[in-house]
């Protein structure tokens, strides 16, 4: 703008040039939407139109931010701003525990908009600071002057500290551990249980058949089916009693083994038991010796008939054996279960097998 008199007319008020250009920029600056007014140093800004565009944090906290604002989501150029927000902390560490927080809390601004169309929102957090629950069992907390929710990843990385949501309004965003059961049999498939696998396998959970040895109230057999493989880890609560093969053998330990010992707890208390071997075939009766190590911990998140399930416990069940029938060998079973649908991906020896719909 060039003003060339000393004094300019609008409206019959005489207006000093220097505040005629300041009365310019504001009307510029209003034709622009705005973000909230606020007096945090940004961690990021970019201004989008209607047709769309991305912001990115590149560098400092929040690095790796990426807010994709699509088309339609604004009618006009708007500014679009990340910040620092405090009040952050960690949902999973008792009061006053000094556990870090998964992800330090932002603000996204403007706060008063409500898109029409969903935003996609991936926000960094540190997945060695998530404790009590897998890394990849988070939720991201929303908070604004309208609602306060909290969002299941639709896509997430633990490995690389990502996570994914989509959203229509803005506000205080926050990583936080999702919910987990305490009772770590809440993972255990229940009675019923059918879960057909890759190339061919399967795996039920059923009662013990009464003329089983291992039989007994409440006993149930994990059924691990598939080409030329039939066998059952038998268990009786948080127990294993032992093993079967279908109608062929039933191997009984003398010691019920509880596997939901962390790994380091399982190896220093591993011992070689002796285990009574039924064969069904010729009705016999042998003695065995069985080491059992099982571990419980918990695992990636896994995505199952289109949806992403981050609650993920994985159960290791190893036992080697010295039999007179089948020798010295040793079998490994390795379950992932989620709380929510049970057995997700099944390993037999180090052979893995996904869950098909």
């Amino acid at each position: 703008m060039v003003v060339a008199a000393e004094w300019v007319h609008a409206k019959g008020v005489m207006i000093a040039p220097r505040r005629l250009a300041s009365l310019a920029l504001v009307a510029l600056t209003a034709a622009c939407g705005r973000s909230d007014s606020s007096t945090t140093a940004a961690l990021g800004v970019a201004t989008i139109g209607p047709a769309g565009g991305i912001l990115v944090v590149d560098r400092g906290q929040q690095q790796g931010l990426v807010l994709e604002v699509p088309a339609g989501a604004v009618a006009r150029p708007t500014e679009f701003r990340v910040a620092a927000e405090g009040g952050g902390g960690s949902p999973s560490a008792p009061t006053g525990a000094g556990i870090p927080a998964v992800a330090a809390p932002l603000r996204i601004e403007p706060t008063d908009l409500v898109s029409p169309v969903s935003m996609r929102l991936r926000i960094p957090y540190e997945p060695a600071n998530v404790s009590g629950t897998g890394a990849g069992n988070i939720d991201v907390r929303q908070k604004n002057a309208a609602l306060s929710r909290d969002y299941d990843p639709e896509d997430i990385d633990a490995v690389a500290g990502w996570v994914e949501i989509s959203v229509k309004t803005l506000g205080r965003f926050e990583v936080v551990v999702a919910p987990t059961p305490a009772d770590l049999l809440s993972y255990l498939p229940p009675v019923g249980e059918v879960a057909s696998l890759e190339d061919g396998f399967a795996f039920t959970v059923e009662p013990e058949p009464v003329l089983s040895p291992l039989s007994g109230l409440d006993v149930l057999a994990w059924s691990v089916v598939g080409p030329s493989f039939f066998e059952q880890i038998v268990v009786g609560g948080a127990s294993i009693l032992g093993r079967r093969s279908g109608a062929l053998w039933a191997e009984e330990w003398s010691i019920p083994y509880d596997p939901f010992g962390d790994p380091g707890e399982a190896l220093a208390n591993m011992i070689t038991q002796t285990a009574a071997v039924t064969d069904f075939t010729v009705f016999s009766i042998v003695s065995a010796a069985v080491t059992p190590l099982g571990y419980f911990q918990y695992a990636l998140p896994i995505r199952y008939d289109e949806q992403l399930y981050t609650d993920i416990g994985q159960l290791v069940v190893n036992v080697a054996y010295d039999r007179p029938d089948l020798g010295v060998g040793e079998r490994q079973v390795t379950m992932w279960l989620s709380p929510e649908v049970g057995l997700l991906r099944l390993a037999v020896d180090g052979v893995s097998y996904d869950r098909v719909p």
